[in-house]
């Protein structure tokens, strides 16, 4: 048995799909193109998957004010930011210890991403909203949640693309905001 069909093998008997419904983001999502190359059989969903910048914990954690507001504070946001270049370049996998799990992913390259979720983080902290601070950020695409673990990752091949619009989800709920539409400089919220 090779090891690709190994990998595949054992996403087929182990892998779940975990329904983050009332959780509230900032993403990048992948063309559907991409998406659909990456998504695996009994992981998540083509259209579930994301690359986060911002994890707000979950709906409860915000006020209705706060929820409702959210996405025109982020367009707000987005308008003085560039696109950004995303590559999809391996596999890992991150141990979810309080929950008996392991996250397999995609590792995302995007060159200033710190310096972009950084900046995201501050502006969001001001404007009220609190990020969870259990551990730090990582850009990755989530691939499935595994019970455990398993010897060989799904081999990946390279994938790239521009965003150009960011994505706030609140729950099931998604609003896109174009990057960089207002010169930098000028922030209307």
């Amino acid at each position: 048995m090779t090891t690709e069909h190994s990998a595949t093998a054992f996403f087929r008997a182990e892998a779940a799909a975990v329904d983050n419904s009332d959780g509230v983001m900032v993403a990048f999502v992948p063309p559907c193109e991409i998406a659909e190359q990456l998504a695996r059989e009994g992981g998540q969903p083509a259209d579930d998957l994301h690359v986060t910048l911002a994890y707000l914990g979950n709906a409860t954690d915000c006020t209705p004010e706060q929820l409702k507001l959210l996405p025109q504070i982020v367009s707000s946001w987005a308008m003085r930011q560039k696109p950004v270049s995303l590559r999809i370049g391996g596999s890992g996998k991150f141990s979810n210890s309080h929950k008996g799990q392991h996250v397999l992913y995609a590792s995302v390259d995007i060159p200033s991403g710190a310096q972009l979720h950084a900046d995201l983080a501050r502006y969001l902290q001001g404007h009220g909203y609190q990020l969870p601070s259990e551990h730090g950020w990582t850009p990755h695409l989530t691939l499935a949640y595994v019970d455990q673990h398993f010897r060989f990752m799904p081999h990946l091949d390279e994938h790239r693309w521009t965003a150009e619009y960011v994505v706030t989800e609140v729950g099931r709920t998604r609003h896109q905001a174009r990057l960089g539409t207002i010169p930098s400089g000028r922030h209307p919220l």
